[in-house]
């Protein structure tokens, strides 16, 4: 969601009542109760620079498309990383995991990580939330992706075809920004959103005698809050007891 400001004013939700009901004709409808307050969270900068000769940038074009792409990239891959992970202290976001963005869950002691996942679908169901992914770290998901039968079939699929992470009915995206051994799961429309003050920009610069030494800083930042709507629309625990 754009913003064009430097912090990002939202309203989290506290507690619903559904008291929809049958009504006759004439009868007075059944009220609902939807309670919320009003929080803030401020956008921040990630950003990095790197230094480049002005010969390069003049004389490698390819080079200088390849910096600006891994320049792009490193941006994005932190952006990542905050919007899962960041504690919300300035200057990191308040991210997905950060205390109180969402509700612990417990796994059931001698039960698998699939195990695990299944009851927090369930879970969130039993709330009233459609779970509409699951966020792991890459170790745990490809050590289900080699779980096998007694006779070496493996459970997720065929490893010489396609296989599409999902587990559940709900797709699988990996983050090293989880610990291992964790997930989130969550109906992420519901529990978050992610603002963005400015996209990803790409600036080139002098600083103090680089113009003497033909050196010219490249600078690639972008500018974003995350604000967590609802925490009891995402469950985030262990994937085994421990």
């Amino acid at each position: 969601i754009p913003t064009q400001s430097n912090a990002v004013e939202f309203t989290k939700e506290n507690a619903w009542t559904n008291n929809a009901a049958e009504t006759n004709e004439g009868e007075v409808k059944s009220e609902s109760d939807l309670t919320f307050t009003q929080e803030n969270t401020n956008v921040r900068t990630i950003a990095h620079t790197i230094k480049l000769s002005v010969q390069i940038l003049s004389d490698a074009p390819a080079l200088r498309a390849y910096v600006n792409r891994r320049m792009v990239h490193g941006v994005n891959q932190r952006l990542d990383t905050q919007l899962v992970a960041g504690d919300g202290t300035s200057p990191n976001l308040d991210g997905m995991l950060n205390t109180g963005n969402f509700t612990a869950f417990a796994p059931t002691a001698s039960e698998t990580a699939i195990d695990g996942l299944n009851r927090a679908k369930e879970a969130l169901e039993l709330a009233d939330y459609a779970a509409t992914g699951i966020l792991m770290n890459p170790a745990d998901w490809y050590a289900i992706e080699r779980l096998k039968t007694a006779d070496l079939t493996y459970l997720v699929g065929d490893p010489f075809g396609q296989i599409i992470p999902r587990l559940w009915g709900l797709p699988i995206v990996t983050s090293k920004a989880i610990t291992a051994g964790s997930f989130l799961m969550a109906d992420f429309e519901i529990a978050y959103e992610h603002y963005s003050r400015s996209g990803i920009a790409v600036e080139f610069g002098y600083v103090n005698d680089d113009f003497a030494r033909n050196l010219i800083t490249m600078r690639a930042e972008r500018r974003d809050a995350l604000a967590t709507l609802n925490a009891v629309a995402a469950r985030s625990g262990l994937l085994v007891a421990a």
